[in-house]
């Protein structure tokens, strides 16, 4: 199993707007994979939202964060 961290975040990246923790597991890892989820919309709409994806390396049993 391999997991990531997915986050959402505004056009300036100043603001998280969502996030979640995502498993995928070996045996799927060629499929596709849809995730849904809904965030906040206010005026004036913005230009764009950025989606992340931040893969959790395991390195000599310790943990370490991948862009």
């Amino acid at each position: 199993m391999q997991p990531f961290w997915i986050v959402v975040e505004d056009s300036d990246s100043e603001y998280v707007l969502h996030y979640e923790h995502f498993l995928l597991k070996k045996a799927f890892a060629e499929d596709d994979h849809t995730v849904s989820f809904t965030v906040p919309v206010s005026e004036p709409l913005p230009p764009q939202y950025f989606i992340r994806v931040r893969m959790r390396l395991t390195i000599d049993g310790r943990q370490c964060g991948a862009a």
